[in-house]
């Protein structure tokens, strides 16, 4: 998910150029797995998917048309695709297409056909060896500027891509002839044959459009599946209209187009649209997992079409070619789940409680152990990965497990296997779902939380919109406050008077907007906290240039690099060399060494420490996460800590025996200031504390618009 992440409960999938996609998501009820929403299926597959559908759930919800842009087309938003011909029209829209004239509204990015394309890397090594031989440039061998171009990106692509970068068979064979390389040479027969016979083929690359992703709490789900039949229509209903409310909030701020030239100076201008021509898919379970019925896991799949029509008569790509779109995510997920809270308090007395594991908001009366009963395919991938696994991995575990295609071995409907489900598991259905859903005021109104609580939530330092990075938009402050509302809302217009208030406090910032005032939801805004830690840790930093810290001896410098180079078999870049003197000599009480993933920054720390090891100095790594703090140590042979152990020991009066005495205060503003550090004494030379450059914590450094990663950190004392 991208910007705001509140819950993985909505996400957008980019579709891309396959239609296959486009398929899938016109297809009603077909289970989804949410650990990774893998939608690949083949046409057998979902023919069989769809007749256990009908057998499990029943009769399937129709595909719905939503967003005003349908007018284009002569069709309402509202009503359904409910025959081939409505769904054909619907795939025409995601093509780029008027269906009913088949019309190319927008056209698709088209690209060389893959079979056209050759490794580049024969090519480049023949020119270097040709201009080598003729004591020539290879730019000067081609002859030809753009020649000259064109082999300074394969180089670049060789760079980047290794073995795997691949070029059209036309520009490599121009290539090869300027430099007086025999193309047949280069490349087996057979692969330049079939090159050159697809040469002049291209296929689309193009984006179909978007797959926004609007999921409900467990606890609703489950109610969904646990209650009557009258009671789960009228649920899922409220659900669908929460929907449609969300995505009618989304059309208005990201139905638009982009036009002229962005790039080289120049901006492109947001140019309003009419509405989009999306389309409502609701699923309402999982897959099955181990032979069971999918769990409960009602969600709607709103697919938008990447092309609207802009108030010029002009038809166009869609927001910013779905930046716009991605950044919203988090904020319409929050949006729909806040209208589902909403509507089922007023109608049947559901009262909402937040989560205090997970934050979620879930009705009172599902507790977690029925909740974990309806999430098998999450217990499944911990099973196999483990609960400490990122979420790559884990959404990785899931793909592979869903391709299992195990018999179901419980009988009857979804709805029957669900309640013996929950009915093995002890609990008492018809109760638990009364209890839950007692009917309309049968429950108090969720409690409004104040401006000012509402304030030091968004803007805690430990657990609020910038916790975890430096500046915001307005969107993800939207977001935090609509996660806030237990009670809900009925219109997005409460939502934004909050957000104004909130950002109007004295606990926000609010900074320049340099970048993409055509998106919506742009005014970027940091914390008071994050600009006076700033200030905090600038002006120490500034204070303590060339202080004498951790200072290794010119001669010790050099013998120590020279000894580092023999034992590893290899010898440091200039830059790398010019850093390592530069950390062990300057002597500055803080230094940043800054670069890209493989550029040797872990290298340069083992080189480094060996010098202060040798100079006496005791030196200690530190790193936000236990993972990265292993890390360090293992490749880097620092005994490293996470920066939460730190604190702990020096909280807690151990304090740094045999080190310097550092003080880590936590300064208390209106709730938890955020965390500083400083020289407990004075007259102590200071240690050096050295960041390398990876995830995933924030150097706070310069204004509030800049910032450093910096994790994971060590520092060295004598």
């Amino acid at each position: 998910m991208d910007e705001g992440e509140v819950g993985r409960v909505a996400w957008v999938t980019t579709l891309g150029p396959d239609a296959s996609q486009v398929d899938y998501r016109l297809q009603s009820q077909c289970g989804c797995d949410h650990a990774d929403h893998d939608h690949g299926h083949s046409a057998e597959q979902g023919g069989q998917d769809r007749q256990a559908d009908y057998r499990l759930y029943g009769a399937a919800r129709a595909v719905e048309r939503i967003g005003a842009g349908w007018a284009e087309f002569g069709e309402r938003s509202g009503t359904t695709l409910d025959d081939e011909a409505a769904l054909e029209s619907m795939r025409q829209v995601m093509a780029g297409r008027d269906p009913r004239t088949g019309e190319q509204l927008v056209d698709p990015k088209m690209a060389v056909d893959p079979r056209a394309k050759l490794a580049a890397r024969p090519v480049v090594e023949a020119v270097h060896a040709v201009a080598e031989a003729a004591h020539m440039d290879p730019g000067e061998l081609l002859g030809s500027p753009r020649l000259a171009a064109r082999f300074a990106r394969l180089e670049k692509g060789l760079v980047r891509d290794g073995e795997a970068h691949r070029a059209p068979v036309g520009e490599l064979e121009a290539i090869a002839e300027a430099a007086g390389v025999d193309p047949g040479l280069l490349w087996p027969q057979a692969e330049l044959d079939q090159a050159r016979a697809h040469a002049d083929e291209r296929v689309r690359v193009g984006n179909r459009g978007y797959d926004l992703v609007l999921n409900v709490p467990k606890s609703y789900s489950g109610a969904i599946a646990l209650a009557d039949e009258a009671t789960a229509a009228r649920l899922e209903e409220l659900y669908l209209e929460s929907v449609r409310e969300t995505v009618t909030d989304a059309e208005g701020w990201l139905a638009y187009g982009m036009a002229g030239h962005h790039g080289d100076g120049q901006r492109a201008r947001r140019v309003q649209a009419t509405g989009w021509a999306a389309s409502i898919t609701l699923h309402r379970s999982a897959r099955p997992v181990q032979g069971q019925v999918g769990d409960p896991h009602t969600h709607a799949h709103v697919m938008i079409p990447n092309m609207v029509k802009c108030v010029d008569g002009t038809w166009r790509t869609l927001a910013a070619g779905g930046r716009d779109l991605h950044r919203h995510v988090a904020l319409l997920g929050e949006l729909a789940k806040a209208r589902v809270r909403e509507k089922s308090a007023r109608e049947f007395g559901a009262v909402w409680k937040q989560d205090e594991r997970t934050g979620e908001w879930e009705i009172v009366g599902f507790d977690p152990g029925l909740r974990g009963l309806f999430s098998s395919r999450s217990r499944q991938i911990t099973e196999l990965v483990g609960a400490d696994a990122s979420r790559a991995q884990k959404q990785a575990a899931g793909r592979v497990l869903a391709q299992a295609k195990d018999p179901l071995g419980e009988t009857g409907t979804a709805r029957q296997a669900w309640r013996a489900r929950a009915e093995a598991a002890g609990y008492d259905v018809d109760a638990l779902v009364g209890r839950a859903l007692s009917g309309p005021g049968a429950a108090p109104a969720a409690p409004v939380p104040s401006l000012e609580d509402l304030v030091a939530r968004v803007w805690d330092p430990e657990t609020g919109v910038t916790a975890h990075r430096k500046v915001v938009s307005r969107v993800q402050v939207m977001a935090a406050v609509t996660a806030a509302l237990g009670g809900g809302i009925t219109s997005v217009s409460q939502v934004e008077v909050l957000t104004d208030a909130v950002m109007a406090s004295d606990r926000a910032v609010v900074l320049p907007t340099v970048e993409g005032a055509h998106l919506s939801n742009a005014v970027r805004v940091s914390s008071a906290d994050i600009v006076e830690a700033e200030r905090t840790i600038t002006g120490s930093a500034q204070r303590r240039l060339g202080q004498g810290a951790a200072v290794v001896a010119p001669e010790r410098v050099a013998a120590v690099l020279e000894a580092f180079e023999a034992e590893r078999g290899f010898a440091l870049s200039a830059e790398q060399r010019g850093v390592a003197e530069r950390l062990m000599g300057a002597g500055h009480g803080v230094d940043l060494v800054r670069g890209v993933a493989g550029a040797g920054k872990t290298t340069l720390m083992s080189a480094v420490y060996a010098g202060w090891q040798q100079a006496g100095y005791r030196v200690a790594g530190a790193a936000t996460a236990a993972v990265a703090a292993a890390n360090l140590q293992a490749e880097s042979g620092i005994a490293s800590s996470t920066v939460a152990a730190w604190v702990s020991r020096i909280s807690s009066g151990e304090g740094l025996e045999g080190w310097m005495c550092w003080s880590w205060t936590r300064r208390r503003w209106s709730t938890t200031g955020p965390w500083r550090c400083w020289s407990g004494r004075p007259s102590a030379p200071a240690p050096r504390w050295w960041a390398s450059a990876t995830r995933p914590s924030w150097k706070r450094s310069g204004s509030a618009g800049r910032s450093r990663r910096c994790t994971p950190w060590c520092g060295a004392r004598r």
